[in-house]
C-alpha cells in the first residue's frame, strides 16, 4: 500500500489440502528370493581353499576343485600360487593368490545369486607378476552380468612392476528381475 509516499506491506499465505495421493510408476514386479540361498560375498575370495600340498610353490589347478570359482579357460585351469614363491609376490591376504592367465588368456568368475534392483559391490586386489619377460603394464578388465553372454565392462585396471597389491572396488547395479550375476 502506498500512502502518501510511504509503503507498507503485509504477507500472507493460503495453504490448499493436497487431496490427490501420489501414483508410483514402472515399479518392477515384487521377487522373492531365500537370501540364506544367496551368496553374501566371494566364496574362498582368498583362494585358501585348493588342493595344493605343503611342497608346492604353485599349480594349474581343475577349476572343480578350487571352491566358489570357474574358468573360461578351454583347460578348465586356475594357476594358484603359494604366497612369496613366485617372483618374491606375497598374497594380498592369506596364504594364496590366482593368477589371471595362467595357461592362456581366459577369466575367472564367479556366479551367485543376486537381489533384483539392488547394487553389488565388488572389491578386488590386483597385482603384477613381476618378471622381466613381461615389461608391459599388467591390464585387467572386470566385467558383471546376468550370465556369461551379457556381460558389460565395469571398470579397466593396470598394475605396474612396482605398485604391488591395489585394491579397487566397483559397484554393478543389478537390473529388474535378475537373480542372478
Amino acid at each position: 500500500v502506498d500512502v502518501n509516499g510511504c509503503i507498507s506491506r503485509d504477507t500472507f499465505y493460503k495453504t490448499n489440502a493436497d487431496t490427490i495421493p501420489p501414483v508410483i510408476t514402472n515399479l518392477p514386479d515384487d521377487v522373492s528370493i531365500n537370501c540364506s540361498d544367496c551368496i553374501q560375498s566371494f566364496l574362498n575370495g582368498d583362494f585358501e581353499s585348493n588342493p595344493l600340498t605343503a611342497g608346492d610353490n604353485w599349480g594349474y589347478i581343475d577349476e572343480s576343485n578350487i571352491a566358489g570359482w570357474s574358468t573360461t579357460a578351454t583347460d578348465d585351469m586356475i594357476e594358484i600360487q603359494r604366497s612369496g614363491r613366485i617372483n618374491g609376490v606375497v598374497s594380498y591376504k592369506g596364504d594364496f593368490h590366482a593368477e589371471l592367465n595362467g595357461t592362456q588368456d581366459s577369466d575367472f568368475y564367479q556366479e551367485f545369486c543376486t537381489v533384483p534392483t539392488t547394487t553389488l559391490q565388488i572389491s578386488f586386489a590386483h597385482h603384477k607378476r613381476t618378471s622381466s619377460i613381461n615389461t608391459s603394464d599388467d591390464i585387467m578388465g572386470v566385467y558383471a552380468g546376468p550370465d556369461l553372454n551379457n556381460l558389460i565392462l565395469l571398470t579397466t585396471v593396470a598394475a605396474t612392476d612396482n605398485s604391488g597389491w591395489t585394491v579397487h572396488t566397483v559397484d554393478y547395479p543389478i537390473g529388474a528381475g535378475q537373480t542372478t550375476s
